[in-house]
């Protein structure tokens, strides 16, 4: 097999980093047809720490919005034209969404949802949540193995919290020892206990 280059092989960094979604942030939609709608709150929490400051590091910009009849009834449509922009750089995107339904029902939230949906999009071009897009939230297995991953990692977190509490190298030991084998190999956990062996050898 050909070795690839080292920009090859980073090329899927970000993706790797934000693929995977909480399902505590997801909920199941049976309106029409059925899907796992994601928090937007959530995405833009996740999209801020890998870049930066929303409408500073990353977002859309040069936005412009238009309207269109459709036809001869009363249905309008709005339309987006923007370029969305990230450190890495930035690609033009658009996007449309109903202003007026054929019934002639109005949609007051019509601009926070066309732009709110284009956002995420274009997160889930560069990895985010695609483990929702690629369906797999639709296999239970699936969701149970991050439910079960989420929560030792809130089991490892404690448990480094814990250990800051020792205050030898015996009482360390002792707490390390008693801890879940998941939770005691993992690597997270072991560094922190590895610091703290260093420090109270050392003050010994």
């Amino acid at each position: 097999m050909e070795k690839k280059s080292q920009s090859q092989n980073n090329n899927l960094d970000l993706w790797d980093k934000v693929q995977k979604t909480n399902p505590d942030f997801t909920k199941e939609v049976t309106f029409g047809r059925k899907f796992t709608a994601i928090d937007p709150t959530y995405q833009m929490k996740n999209a801020t720490a890998q870049f930066g400051q929303y409408g500073e590091a990353w977002g859309l910009k040069d936005m412009t919005i238009e309207y269109i009849d459709i036809g001869t009834t009363s249905e309008k449509l709005a339309t987006l034209q923007a370029t969305f922009f990230t450190p890495e750089g930035e690609v033009a995107t658009a996007n449309a969404i109903n202003v007026v339904s054929a019934k002639g029902k109005a949609d007051a939230d019509f601009m926070k949802k066309i732009i709110t949906n284009t956002i995420s999009k274009e997160l889930s071009r560069l990895g985010f949540n695609a483990d929702v897009f690629l369906g797999k939230f639709e296999d239970e297995r699936y969701v149970q193995a991050i439910k079960d991953e989420k929560l030792t990692e809130d089991l490892a977190q404690q448990a480094m919290k814990e250990m800051e509490k020792a205050k030898d190298l015996e009482g360390l030991q002792k707490y390390f020892i008693g801890l879940n084998p998941k939770i005691k190999n993992n690597e997270a956990v072991i560094a922190k206990k590895d610091l703290l062996k260093e420090k109270f050898e050392t003050v010994e």
